[in-house]
């Protein structure tokens, strides 16, 4: 799957230690890595765990390595998806700051709602299987 941004289709990979985020270059033909001063994020983003999942929003990139994190593709940026400031996901950043490492992401709502994903995690601290979440 490919995302549009500013009339650019952008695909995302990666390796066990980084995540890459690429534009396809029409005078070129294929898909190729903008770094700065062309993009105030570097495309090539080291990870400390590798990428388990990978999914594009119409804006931006959620991927998860230890951590789930959102790349915006509109003002080239990355932080933490999850909001530690949200009471309601208390459960949700106990996971991800602890062993329990994200497995899959998932949007559950149709075209025209409001975003809600499925977050995965591969085990919670004290828990006897996988922990499922549904952030809003």
């Amino acid at each position: 799957m490919a995302l549009q941004i500013e009339g650019g289709l952008c695909i995302c990979a990666a390796t066990p230690s980084k995540v890459v985020v690429l534009r396809y270059n029409e005078n070129l033909s294929k898909y190729c890595i903008r770094k700065p001063p062309l993009c105030p994020l570097s495309q090539e983003i080291e990870t400390s765990e590798p990428c388990s999942c990978i999914h594009f929003t119409n804006y931006s990139i959620l991927i998860g390595t230890n951590k789930f994190y959102e790349i915006d593709m509109k003002q080239y940026t990355l932080e933490e998806f999850l909001d530690k400031n949200d009471h309601s996901l208390a459960p949700a950043v106990f996971a991800s700051s602890s062993n329990s490492f994200p497995v899959s992401i998932m949007q559950v709502n149709g075209a025209g709602q409001r975003e809600e994903y499925l977050l995965c995690f591969h085990e919670m601290w004290l828990s006897k299987g996988p922990e499922v979440f549904l952030i809003q």
